[in-house]
């Protein structure tokens, strides 16, 4: 019955917050020679606002967006 644990707002909060962290860490992590210090906070702001711009508030998917920016990039 919680509004912010919908099934469709934690479906959509957590895919946007994953897309928002993995773009994060391909776009600023190389530039920044490997370092997160600056890509870990902008992708979980950019995936804060959104998702209050969407209207799927889900606060645990900023963790999800953290995870996949601090993520390793993998080489195939």
């Amino acid at each position: 019955a919680a509004p912010f644990s919908q099934p469709k707002i934690v479906i959509i909060g957590h895919t946007l917050s994953a897309f928002i962290g993995i773009c994060a860490h391909m776009m600023l992590v190389p530039i920044m020679d490997g370092s997160v210090i600056l890509a870990a906070p902008l992708a979980v702001s950019l995936s804060t606002m959104g998702m209050m711009m969407i209207g799927c508030v889900h606060p645990p998917a900023g963790g999800t967006c953290l995870i996949a920016c601090l993520g390793k990039s993998s080489t195939l």
